[in-house]
């Protein structure tokens, strides 16, 4: 971090914040509140990848970095997004600390309960107390937001999406999974069977089970009910190396093919694992009963 001598008074909250659950959603609220009695500007201190990315695999992500910032920036928050590099965790918590002071005016600090920083993660919670009562910084530590009975986190919602939980998901989320991305071409397959979709690759993302899902998909200005397949679809790609996709068919979309516009897919609920069909005509007949499927789960509250 660099000094800066034009430093702006900011209210920091700090996290990774993937997904941007209920929990984190808390977090922020109090970020805000706090930095309208003090004065000051709320900043959410977060990374673009996994700090777990340097010394193994990283889990897959719940929000890439762009959806992520648009989605705190939508809470009221600037945001303030750095690349985890071994030189960064390398820092012990004070020198951390020390130049965060020396890029904001730091007012307040926020962090959940469980945030540890610095150097073999040896900064805590009490690390902050601590540094606050030197600086005269309000640091305040938000207890666990509870979901049926067990604290929200962002490694329940990865298991809530990865086992098809997704109404669970959503509600630990505060607001529904998704998948965005530009519409791109295919082979137009599902345009043949009677069901044209539009096509995204979730690159980069948490995939849930392969299967049909019910989700609103958010494009042109409209929102349409979708009935979506995420998976390699078996039926009709029989190539070696089959890709991964994410192929919503809106249910009453009547305008032009949607290639190259952009689409914003929430996955609302789970219809059915995906499955070889003996012939196309079979998997015709599924995806109208998929339809209807789709229809029921949407009308749920």
């Amino acid at each position: 971090m660099q000094p800066d001598t034009h430093k702006k008074a900011a209210v920091v909250a700090m996290g990774m914040f993937d997904g941007v659950h209920i929990g984190h959603r808390r977090l922020m609220t109090c970020a805000r509140t706090l930095a309208q009695e003090l004065g000051a500007s709320p900043v959410a201190f977060t990374f673009q990848n996994s700090p777990r990315a340097l010394f193994g695999p990283a889990p897959d992500a719940i929000m890439l970095p762009g959806e992520k910032r648009e989605t705190i920036e939508g809470l009221g928050l600037a945001v303030d997004m750095r690349e985890f590099t071994l030189r960064f965790a390398k820092q012990k918590p004070y020198e951390f600390l020390g130049n965060l002071m020396d890029t904001y005016e730091v007012k307040g600090i926020i962090t959940g309960f469980n945030f540890m920083f610095g150097d073999h993660r040896s900064g805590n919670a009490d690390t902050l107390r601590q540094f606050g009562r030197e600086k005269g910084i309000e640091v305040r530590i938000i207890e666990p937001v509870v979901y049926n009975g067990v604290a929200v986190s962002s490694t329940r919602v990865r298991q809530a999406i990865t086992e098809g939980n997704i109404r669970e998901a959503n509600a630990m989320l505060g607001a529904p999974f998704f998948y965005e991305g530009v519409v791109a071409p295919r082979k137009h397959i599902g345009q043949k069977l009677g069901f044209p979709t539009a096509n995204l690759l979730p690159t980069g993302k948490i995939l849930p089970p392969f299967g049909v899902y019910a989700a609103l998909a958010h494009v042109e200005g409209g929102c349409y009910a979708a009935a979506t397949n995420i998976g390699v679809r078996p039926t009709v790609d029989e190539s070696s190396e089959p890709v991964v996709t994410v192929e919503p068919y809106l249910l009453d979309y009547a305008g032009e093919p949607l290639y190259g516009k952009k689409l914003r897919l929430e996955i609302i609920d789970f219809v059915r694992h995906e499955v070889r069909f003996p012939t196309r005509e079979a998997l015709r007949a599924q995806i109208a009963r998929d339809v209807d499927t789709t229809r029921k789960l949407l009308a749920k509250p």
